[in-house]
């Protein structure tokens, strides 16, 4: 959270998601997708990428990882122009390729850019909270995992 303050443009947020099930788009692009809905007055920005990565892929310096350099952060990313993300004002997609696989049990640290809220939101408020939603379709038929809230802290 580099610019933690009301009305900071282009902050900085990290999101940590395990996967409760794994997401398949087994026939084709955009048959599975994972959304983040941030709290009511944040946006979601879609930035250009970062020296030739993706701009949603988590730096491996991020201090959570402390000295150990991980194998992956597990950042989600198709490959192509938009790396398979697109956001609309608060909220950001991620959708999967065809044949494109993310594994139950997977760890993903996805970098979010956002600009804040014109009026703050304090930590412990209510409304102050993250949602991940995950949506697949199987044999023409839309199964639907949700997560429950997750409080941004």
């Amino acid at each position: 959270d580099q610019l933690p303050f009301r009305g900071d443009r282009l902050n900085v947020l990290y999101a940590n998601i395990v996967l409760s099930a794994t997401l398949f788009a087994a026939v084709q692009t955009g048959d599975a997708y994972m959304t983040l809905t941030l709290p009511e007055g944040y946006e979601c920005v879609r930035t250009q990428d970062i020296d030739g990565e993706s701009p949603w892929r988590a730096e491996d310096s991020l201090g959570v990882f402390g000295y150990e350099i991980p194998q992956g952060t597990g950042s989600p990313d198709e490959g192509g122009g938009t790396r398979g993300w697109s956001t609309s004002a608060n909220t950001c997609v991620y959708s999967l390729r065809q044949n494109a696989v993310l594994y139950a049990g997977s760890s993903l640290f996805v970098r979010v850019t956002v600009n804040n809220p014109v009026e703050a939101l304090k930590r412990m408020d209510p409304s102050n909270r993250w949602q991940a939603c995950f949506l697949m379709a199987l044999c023409n038929e839309r199964k639907r995992w949700q997560i429950n809230w997750l409080s941004f802290t």
